[in-house]
């Protein structure tokens, strides 16, 4: 009779996961081009075209007049060019971002076309690759079907992957690897053969060549392999080392072509400088893991009751992460928690670290994070498997079952709200599509802008009868051209800000809803 039941929660569970797979899957892929193309999605579109930062600045100081579509030009793969200057843009320009992703993307443009849709629904691809992944990660890991089960509801739904599975940049790559990586190197210290050493490596090269952070990644599998074999030198730990050694060799091309780009590197990350109050990143962080289950654009001015029950079920999910983390330290054997330990702590920890050392505030920023977010739905699921499938009491089991329902509710919910929105608190760009609408209006607007690459976001969203005029701010503008029904500034620094009030030829009209330094009209 036990077992007739039990079978029968095992099949309502894995029809409730087969429906959630499939809605995971149609939330990943609908609405790709709904969410503003912001100016980091605008430089992955200007690597894969082959194009570099000084053909864009050759053409916006040429002196001529532009249309949005020479701009978009440099956004799409050229003829002219190869993967080779793509990899090399991102040798001389952004050497911290690893090339296979951006590699990847640019054959999947080649083969399906350039549209914002073509390009996100790669991030999306991978995205829903993770899904089979995390089923074989838990199956190593718990040696469980229904953790899997768990694990997998509760990744499918999940409103912080589904913001990422949508952006063109390599984190849902990233994500995909690290548990492609973890599953590898526990099936190899299950199978202890070469092949399966041979395959771990594989995946840590990957990993390497999809994100730096990565390092991370196999410092703390390290951890876990010298702890498990008990720091002995065995046959295990030699073959570990020797699988590292291969994927540490093949990493070093590119280590290389960071040190000898070290400028670009602070170049293009001088955005994480200056430190952030303890409280405010205490804050942040606490936000950020609540956006696995739950995330709602709910602010203490529209509304001061809902801000404030959305907070508090915010820190009840950081408080049910915690008691997660806890339960399975006290529940599992060592080899489980300490695996899912060395997935939390080293990214987490090693970001902060590096952010004393260097005074930034990377830890303020959610997508590095990953490997962390991986652990913490791990341990949520297992805690939620051994509560709902083996819980002490039925009405303890019953409370676990509301629980699983709260959480996934909160997440579809969450989702539905993410779609339908044009921007998200993972792009700083958000007024771009507005400004584009207020463009558009005009019947022949002339854009004038200082020549950053804000324009090209812009593109995207104005109308082909705009013309785009890049100027320089040390000279002002001396003489607007005529014919246009309209002048815009966009994103104007300062001086240029200053110049324009003081001229007396001109007149700056703010737009309305509109911050002044993004927008102003001229007469």
């Amino acid at each position: 009779m036990f077992k007739s039941k039990l079978n029968s929660k095992y099949f309502q569970i894995k029809f409730f996961l087969i429906l959630l797979v499939a809605i995971s899957i149609f939330l990943r892929f609908t609405d790709l081009s709904h969410k503003v193309y912001w100016v980091d999605e605008v430089f992955t579109s200007l690597r894969i075209s082959g194009y570099s930062e000084n053909d864009v600045s050759q053409k916006l100081f040429s002196g001529s007049l532009l249309s949005p579509s020479e701009l978009k030009k440099y956004q799409y793969p050229a003829l002219e060019k190869s993967a080779f200057d793509t990899i090399q843009g991102l040798a001389e320009n952004e050497p911290q971002n690893t090339p296979l992703y951006f590699i990847i993307l640019r054959f999947w443009t080649q083969l399906f076309g350039n549209s914002i849709q073509v390009i996100r629904s790669c991030s999306a691809f991978f995205s829903v690759l993770t899904i089979p992944a995390i089923y074989w990660l838990c199956r190593e890991l718990f040696e469980s079907v229904s953790v899997s089960y768990f694990a997998i509801a509760l990744i499918s739904v999940s409103p912080f992957y589904l913001l990422y599975a949508q952006e063109a940049r390599s984190y849902s790559l990233w994500g995909l690897t690290i548990v492609l990586s973890n599953a590898a190197l526990l099936m190899a210290l299950r199978v202890n053969k070469k092949i399966s050493w041979a395959l771990y490596s594989l995946t840590l090269i990957i990993g390497f060549y999809t994100f730096l952070y990565s390092v991370f990644i196999a410092f703390g599998q390290g951890i876990y392999v010298i702890f498990q074999e008990k720091f002995n030198l065995n046959k295990t730990v030699k073959l570990y080392l020797l699988s590292l050694g291969f994927a540490i060799i093949a990493f070093i091309p590119w280590l290389n072509i960071i040190i000898t780009h070290k400028q670009a590197v602070l170049n293009y990350t001088r955005w994480q400088d200056g430190r952030i109050g303890f409280l405010e990143l205490v804050s942040t962080l606490i936000s950020h893991l609540g956006h696995l289950f739950i995330d709602f654009d709910i602010n203490a001015d529209i509304n001061i009751f809902s801000y404030w029950l959305y907070q508090g079920i915010n820190y009840s999910i950081v408080v049910l992460i915690i008691y997660a983390v806890y339960f399975l330290i006290c529940r599992t054997e060592t080899k489980i928690y300490l695996f899912i330990l060395s997935l939390i702590l080293p990214t987490g920890l090693g970001i902060i670290l590096l952010d004393l050392i260097q005074g930034k505030h990377t830890a303020a920023v959610a997508r590095y994070f990953v490997p962390c977010y991986l652990g913490i739905n791990l341990a949520v699921a297992y805690l939620i498997d051994k509560q709902l499938i083996s819980g002490i009491s039925q009405q303890v089991r019953k409370v676990w079952k509301l629980v699983i329902i709260f959480l996934i509710s909160l997440s579809f919910l969450s989702c539905i709200n993410i779609l339908q929105a044009e921007t998200w608190w993972n792009k700083s760009d958000g007024y771009i599509p507005q400004i584009g609408r207020l463009i558009n209006k005009s019947e022949n607007p002339l854009v004038i802008n200082e020549g950053d690459f804000l324009l090209i976001s812009l593109s995207y969203y104005l109308k082909d009868n705009a013309k785009i005029m890049v100027v320089d701010a040390k000279n002002g503008i001396n003489q607007l051209p005529a014919g246009f029904s309209d002048y815009f500034v966009f994103n104007s620094s300062p001086e240029l800000t200053k110049i324009l009030r003081n001229s007396q030829n001109h007149r700056l009209i703010p737009l309305e809803n509109i911050d002044s330094s993004v927008l102003v009209k001229i007469q």
